[in-house]
């Protein structure tokens, strides 16, 4: 494979009084010897960019993600994602811990979509499986959603992220923690001793004062499917991008070498880093990103030259570029990691 780009989906490190130190020699000899390069959007605006779709990059990510439900025109834009999470009361507030960005299986995201058509009826929101840890909720209440990504908000306080939006916003979102707090699937959750589901953290939908045509994704033809480099990505997301380009992503596999012996030339490779951690216990971040290194950067660093010619990796809004060539600068000096993703 000629080049590979890793992106670390829920990895974000901006605090710059955050963070311990952390073993990560993958990520280190990328920051010593690559280039960094901020991102001004967010990975899915990047990865939709770097494929040849800026009009599905200038789209909201829930809107992208509702095309593998093959929803009407006229709800495509008022979909937001709907992502089950796990909040830890604190000293200084609500705060979400990695091991809180919960996946859920297909029989839970079932159950809770038709309670959740039960119990809100009246409200006309929908709630629509997905996969993995994100359902899709759908309805005209959620125009003007502001809230970021949860994963953004790992280690602080998130009340101010979660208050973003109208009042209609804020009144549902207290209702949905009072419909989970003794739901059966959180009842089922603990006795498995699984974190239980505190709220749905809606985002990813339209931010407040931008208007979204539903029909706006129609006019570009997709790419071809033969220009696409290979994805390897568990990630809705991801699967509805590389669906509207006319071509399906593949499962995450077990380790690189199955990425590396893809006849393909590039290959793109999405990974959620606190999947790769035990879900029952909190971590931190820099514990999850010790384990994604392991994994899959340091493999990937250490593949330069004799497999891979390139490699970028996407990392808290940073792109940072590491070429087979650049190993021999050996006259740069030792970065610290966590410093390049800030």
């Amino acid at each position: 494979m000629r080049e590979l780009v890793i992106v670390i989906a829920d990895l974000f490190f901006r605090d710059p009084a955050s963070g311990g130190a952390v073993r990560a020699p993958g990520l280190e000899r990328i920051a010593r010897l690559g280039t960094s390069t901020p991102i001004a959007r967010g990975w899915r605006s990047w990865l939709a960019e770097r494929i040849g779709r800026p009009d599905l990059a200038a789209l909201p990510p829930a809107h992208v993600a509702a095309r593998l439900l093959e929803l009407p025109a006229e709800e495509l834009g008022s979909a937001s994602f709907a992502v089950p999470v796990h909040l830890s009361p604190g000293v200084a507030g609500v705060h979400l811990y990695g091991h809180g960005l919960l996946d859920v299986d297909d029989a839970e995201s079932r159950e809770l979509a038709a309670d959740f058509e039960r119990t809100f009826s009246g409200s006309g929101l929908r709630l629509l499986p997905l996969a993995g840890r994100e359902l899709l909720a759908v309805g005209p209440v959620l125009s003007g959603l502001g809230t970021p990504d949860p994963a953004q908000c790992l280690e602080g306080d998130v009340a101010t992220a979660l208050a973003a939006g109208s009042a209609d916003i804020r009144r549902l979102s207290a209702e949905i923690e009072m419909w989970l707090h003794a739901h059966p699937v959180n009842e089922q959750r603990a006795r498995r001793g699984e974190p239980t589901i505190s709220t749905l953290w809606l985002w990813g939908g339209a931010p407040a004062g931008t208007a979204v045509r539903s029909d706006s994704w129609r006019g570009r033809s997709a790419s071809s499917a033969r220009s696409l480099p290979i994805a390897f990505a568990d990630d809705v997301f991801v699967a509805a991008l590389w669906r509207q380009c006319g071509a399906e992503s593949r499962p995450l596999p077990d380790a690189l070498d199955e990425v590396l012996a893809s006849p393909e030339e590039r290959g793109v490779l999405v990974v959620h880093a606190f999947r790769l951690l035990d879900r029952r216990r909190p971590a931190t971040r820099e514990e999850a990103l010790a384990a994604v290194d392991r994994a899959w950067i340091a493999p990937a660093v250490g593949a330069l030259g004799d497999e891979l010619g390139r490699l970028t990796l996407v990392l808290s809004d940073r792109e940072l570029t590491l070429r087979a060539r650049d190993r021999y600068r050996f006259w740069r000096r030792a970065a610290d990691p966590l410093e390049a993703l800030r």
